[in-house]
């Protein structure tokens, strides 16, 4: 049992970081979104959305072009990175001159939604999905 625990002791950080290696490796390969689909060509849902600063968007006023519909959580890392990435994405865009708009919809707290924005601000509209009407949907 002694030559067990020296033997862990020993290579505690060698052990920790062959784990957390291995950790990341399964992460990475891990499919992170099983249940995705493509929505190409499918309708928009014809009612109107509220945004997080209570605007209404109608869905008339944004389907003359390309719709990109982010479903996102503040908690959710993989979210939290691909936000800077939709703002830069649509400015590049819109400097193109490119009919392209972002949707991003979230089921959680506006307090919650406004906390996070407030670091993180986007240059499209956040759609609250409270009863998760727009989840089923899509």
């Amino acid at each position: 049992m002694r030559k067990i625990a020296a033997w862990i002791q020993n290579n505690l950080l060698s052990t920790l970081v062959f784990a957390v290696l291995v950790g990341m490796i399964v992460y990475q390969r891990w499919p992170m979104y099983q249940h995705s689909q493509s929505i190409q060509g499918v309708q928009f849902p014809g009612e109107a959305m509220v945004t997080l600063d209570g605007r209404l968007v109608e869905a008339a006023s944004i389907q003359k072009g390309t719709v990109l519909v982010s479903f996102w959580a503040t908690w959710c890392l993989p979210c939290r990175i691909e936000m800077p990435a939709l703002v830069s994405l649509k400015e590049e865009l819109s400097a193109q001159g490119k009919d392209f708009e972002i949707i991003a919809i979230t089921d959680e707290d506006p307090g919650t939604v406004r906390e996070f924005l407030k670091s993180r601000p986007v240059n499209f509209p956040v759609v609250l999905d409270r009863n998760q009407r727009l989840h089923q949907i899509m």
